[in-house]
């Protein structure tokens, strides 16, 4: 057992080299946007990155060489493109993913709108999609490719058959769902205490979070779980300011728009009343003693 550097040979790398062809695979099958053509994993290259990979991996870093092995009879390897899905919301399948090359984003799209909201990034090493490997329900988000990607695929079926070979896997499973967990766990703690800050009508948090950092690339693991926390929210909560911003300037405009009727009905009326046969002779009734009262001044 124990991890294993760069350039440290596999086991059973000779003529049984570890690797058997893949088939082509329907994602449409799963809820996916489109075909993509699985590659086999052959060639001593091939063979060695993908065991640099997973002896890298929280998950599977501790496996003894022939687990290994086993896995890496067991993964089938994905190309995708930018703006690919994985996974999508409340679909059902229970294949584990582990990113190979690339970045995905974790999201919820919003109902009825384009929008989404953005739960993590995650890049070469990590896992998404472990949740169904234990529950089987439908997926809880989508995970989507930010970048040109690689990823392996592990099914349910193939992860248990090898967890029966090697029960602590299921532990290693759990330790970095764990750290998954409290990540969550963090984030939704600040989505409450921001979500109480905007009840009371202050957005000043935003002033303080660097709303940009979202734009600006990915959002890696060197931070604290607070800060992503923070960095993923801060777009979000920026969204909601803007819905108030626009709320507040329809307000505006229908005050405006109540003034410009006050207006007009009240021109209406005073037009309405000089207009009337009544107000035409009190007019000329008012002129007459006006002419009647300057005749006898000048008398």
């Amino acid at each position: 057992m124990g991890g294993a550097g760069r350039g440290h040979n596999p086991p059973a790398r000779g003529a049984k080299r570890p690797g058997r062809a893949l088939r082509r695979v329907s994602f449409q099958q799963a809820g996916y946007d489109m075909m993509r053509t699985a590659r086999p994993i052959t060639g001593s290259n091939m063979v060695q990155e993908i065991y640099d990979l997973l002896k890298q991996s929280d998950w599977f870093s501790n496996l003894p060489d022939e687990v290994i092995s086993l896995l890496i009879k067991r993964v089938k390897q994905h190309e995708l493109k930018p703006g690919d899905k994985i996974i999508e919301r409340g679909k059902r399948d229970d294949s584990v993913f582990m990113i190979q090359e690339g970045w995905v984003k974790v999201v919820i799209p919003e109902e009825g709108e384009d929008g989404e909201m953005v739960l993590n990034h995650v890049g070469p090493g990590e896992m998404v999609g472990e949740l169904s490997l234990v529950d089987q329900r439908p997926r809880s988000a989508s995970v989507i490719a930010l970048s040109d990607l690689k990823v392996l695929e592990l099914t349910r079926r193939d992860f248990l058959e090898v967890m029966q070979e090697y029960p602590m896997m299921g532990l290693h499973m759990l330790i970095t769902t764990s750290k998954r967990m409290r990540f969550v766990l963090t984030y939704l703690e600040q989505a409450v205490q921001w979500s109480h800050k905007i009840a009371e009508g202050d957005y000043s948090f935003l002033e303080e979070a660097n709303n940009s950092d979202l734009e600006r690339g990915i959002v890696d693991n060197s931070s604290s779980d607070t800060a992503r926390a923070n960095r993923f929210l801060a777009a979000f909560f920026k969204m909601a300011q803007d819905v108030r911003k626009r709320e507040t300037e329809l307000q505006e405009q229908v005050k405006l728009l109540i003034i410009q009727i006050d207006r007009t009905k009240r021109d209406s009326e005073i037009d309405s009343i000089t207009g009337s046969d009544f107000f035409t002779k009190l007019k000329l009734e008012t002129s007459q003693i006006r002419e009647e009262r300057d005749k006898s001044k000048k008398d």
